[in-house]
This record gives structure tokens, sequence and C-alpha cells, in this order.
């Protein structure tokens, strides 16, 4: 995307994603950052948000470094040109396979297949907020870092967490009657 102080045609955006989404494909790091402002903000599953180039940059590489084969295929396109808030919007698929670390989680070796949503807006020519969105708990699956939801793995994850929550209410329960019981009797 060129830098531009007026509204951009809907043409100019789709050219922008075009240019935006070869970069990602090549893992054009400095391509990628050149269609965002320098306080670009980024919000996504896994790693919250995202601010600024510098940290962009970081992350960028380490998800290159972790999926080297990531491929990016956009579905649907959605621009909305407005003036006061220019935007567009892509459904995606990505696939890749896991062959380096991601932050502290070593390689699996594990392919992934992954369709999710981003909401880009526009200042002056660059986006300046991209928000994606994802099923977070698929693509922990797919890596093999969480167990499928329809097996039993997952039935006793689940089990567990809510056996937990009912021992630690009762812990306080029991714990509340006992301090009730002791500070009611006269001393």
């Amino acid at each position: 995307m060129t830098t531009t102080n007026s509204p951009m045609t809907e043409t100019e955006i789709l050219a922008g994603a075009d240019e935006s989404l070869r970069a990602w494909n090549e893992h054009d790091i400095d391509a990628i950052l050149a269609g965002l402002t320098d306080d670009v903000i980024v919000s996504q599953p896994g790693e919250g948000t995202i601010r600024g180039k510098t940290a962009l940059a970081a992350s960028l590489k380490e998800t290159f470094t972790a999926f080297p084969d990531f491929h990016l295929v956009p579905e649907e396109w959605h621009v909305f040109p407005g003036v006061d808030k220019q935007s567009f919007v892509t459904t995606w698929t990505y696939t890749a396979t896991m062959r380096g670390p991601l932050g502290s989680v070593p390689a699996t070796g594990k392919p992934v297949v992954l369709s999710g949503a981003a909401v880009c807006q526009i200042r002056d020519g660059l986006v300046s907020q991209y928000t994606q969105y994802w099923d977070d708990l698929s693509f922990m699956q797919q890596l093999g870092l969480l167990p499928k939801t329809d097996g039993f793995g997952f039935k006793a994850l689940v089990a567990a967490r809510l056996l937990a929550g009912k021992a630690t209410k009762a812990r306080s329960t029991v714990k509340s009657r006992i301090n009730a019981f002791f500070t009611s009797v006269p001393a």
C-alpha cells in the first residue's frame, strides 16, 4: 500500500491487499511492514496485542522460522472504502508445518490447516490496525499440544478442571463454615 492522505478507492485497497498477500507468502517481512503504519496494532489469538513494526517484525520472524512452508490463501475480500474509517476484511485459510520452535514450544513436525479472518483498518494509505481471528484450540490440537475435543483425553482434561473448581469452592465453603463456627462460640 502506498502512503496517501486522501481516501483510497476499493481498487487501491485491493491492490495493497494483494501486495501484502504476496509478501506473506514469500515471507518477506520488509514488504509486509512497508504496508503498515509505524504504530500498527496487531491483535491475534495466542499472542495478544503486538504494537509497532519492530515487535511485529520479531513475531513474523518467529512465525516464519517455526512454519517455513507457511502459505496463506484468501477466500473472500470485503472492502469498506468509507472516508472516515477505511477498512477491509478477508477470510483465509493457511497451511503450514511446524518445523521450528514457536516461543518456548519446540517443533512438533505436525501440519496445520487453519481458517480465519482478518479485519484491517487503513490510515493514510497504510494498515494501522490488524485484527486476526482463528480457532486457537484447533491450532493447538493440530500441533498435538492439546488433546482432540472428541477424545477421552480432552474430556478428562475438562472433567479435571471442573472437579478442581468444585474442590476449590468446597474448600472455601468449609473454611468459611469453620471460621463462622469459631467466631460464634463464646470464649
